[in-house]
């Protein structure tokens, strides 16, 4: 299937005047957020465009949770953004592809497309530079743990037998990991067998005591 653009909003009339132009470029598509389902599947490598003029952080988060569970590789890229909204939590909980603010021209939006569709990035340098900065004072204890866990946990296993050890919950780790709570669970249920480990408190202890082995 091609790679298509969708634009996942609520029809008016801006928004039927940039499909217009967008569909001269670009395999295009509008979807309504409450029409993403899990069970849909979307071409693979396609590109979402979320209006954040109608979506609230919640509701954005529901929209990607689903789209998470379609397991193509989707990319996503935020459009109609207000310069004053502070997204940079975005950044940090989601691998956002791009980012189109209200006043971009038609030339800016389409060049950016192009290229996220190419597998590259569109997001100011201000933005950017941001989300980088607070990453990196973020302690990194993952990857000297990820290279000494058995490596018949699968990586998904891995990254939420970390997740585990800092304290997070099944729902917590649904939202950073874009999971259902219940396939987490699943995944926890297989680890634990894996590791010959019970439940989550002796997890984190066997986490704990690998780090200290380092």
């Amino acid at each position: 299937m091609k790679s298509v653009v969708y634009l996942v909003t609520e029809n008016s009339f801006q928004i039927t005047l940039l499909e217009n132009s967008l569909q001269k470029h670009f395999e295009f598509r509008t979807l309504s957020p409450g029409t993403i389902a899990s069970n849909r599947v979307y071409s693979f490598g396609s590109l979402f465009l979320m209006d954040m003029s109608i979506l609230s952080q919640e509701r954005l988060q529901n929209v990607i949770s689903n789209l998470a569970n379609n397991h193509s590789n989707h990319r996503i890229a935020l459009f109609n953004t207000d310069k004053n909204q502070c997204i940079q939590f975005l950044f940090e909980q989601y691998d956002i592809r791009g980012l189109f603010y209200k006043d971009d021209s038609l030339s800016q939006l389409i060049k950016g497309i192009q290229l996220i569709m190419d597998d590259e990035y569109w997001i100011p340098r201000k933005t950017m530079a941001s989300v980088i900065k607070k990453m990196r004072r973020r302690p990194h204890i993952e990857e000297p743990i990820q290279k000494v866990i058995p490596d018949d946990l699968t990586p998904r296993e891995r990254e939420i037998l970390v997740l585990v050890s800092t304290g997070a919950t099944n729902t917590e780790i649904a939202r950073k990991i874009f999971l259902s709570e219940n396939t987490v669970k699943t995944h926890l249920s297989n680890l634990y067998k894996k590791l010959d480990i019970k439940n989550r408190t002796q997890a984190s202890a066997w986490v704990k005591n690998l780090s200290q082995a380092l």
